[in-house]
């Protein structure tokens, strides 16, 4: 179970370099407290995760899973939490939230 858990987020790791390297074609942006995010201005590779802070399993479980994935595979990528909760979730709400699991998270 362990490897193929592994397995999958190493394939959602690199459909996230795929995003990267792609950004020209396929950007968007966002708000955030560190200002306008952008794909084109990632300098690594990123796992985009949409949830919303108010989530009370699924959402925490994933992102707990994705932060330790990606510590136990050694990769440096950033996990990007996108809220899909634009009435209850601010932009605080969200940075504290990402930061929770992952120091570096957008």
């Amino acid at each position: 179970m362990k490897k193929v858990l592994i397995l999958l987020f190493l394939a959602l790791i690199i459909l996230g370099l795929g995003a990267v390297l792609g950004a020209g074609k396929y950007d968007f942006s966002a708000k955030s407290l560190r200002g306008e995010f952008a794909l084109s201005r990632l300098n690594k590779p990123a796992l985009l995760y949409f949830g919303y802070t108010n989530c009370p399993d699924v959402c925490p479980a994933t992102l707990y899973l994705l932060n330790n994935a990606l510590d136990e595979l050694g990769l440096d990528a950033q996990i990007i939490f996108i809220s899909v909760d634009k009435q209850r979730d601010s932009l605080k709400a969200c940075d504290e939230y990402a930061k929770y699991f992952r120091t570096d998270a957008i």
